[in-house]
């Protein structure tokens, strides 16, 4: 049903393939905020912070995906908002789609 969905989605809005392309190539990474304290839980929820439970092996945690030009400026945010926020930021690179 989601292939017939996105197929019908493409045939009534000419540009959303082409828009599909343009989002899959953008550069992001994740951004982890360890060691966030559970009072920051709703400032990091509304800045788009998703929790991991760490069911999967990971740590728990709060991320979020941004745009690779964006790392620095949410780093900072995470500095302001609680002291852990100022250890080194090391996000995992997301790369992008690329098709021939």
């Amino acid at each position: 049903m989601d292939c017939s969905a996105t197929a019908w989605l493409m045939h009534i809005n000419e540009a959303a393939f082409a828009q599909l392309l343009t989002s899959a190539r953008q550069r992001t990474v994740v951004i982890r905020a360890f060691g966030a304290p559970f009072d920051v839980k709703d400032t990091l929820k509304a800045r788009g912070y998703s929790w991991h439970s760490g069911d999967k092996g990971s740590n728990k945690g709060w991320w979020t995906e941004v745009d690779a030009n964006a790392a620095e400026e949410e780093q900072a945010f995470l500095n302001a908002t609680y002291s852990q926020g100022g250890g080194p930021c090391a996000p995992m690179s997301l790369r992008p789609l690329v098709f021939a």
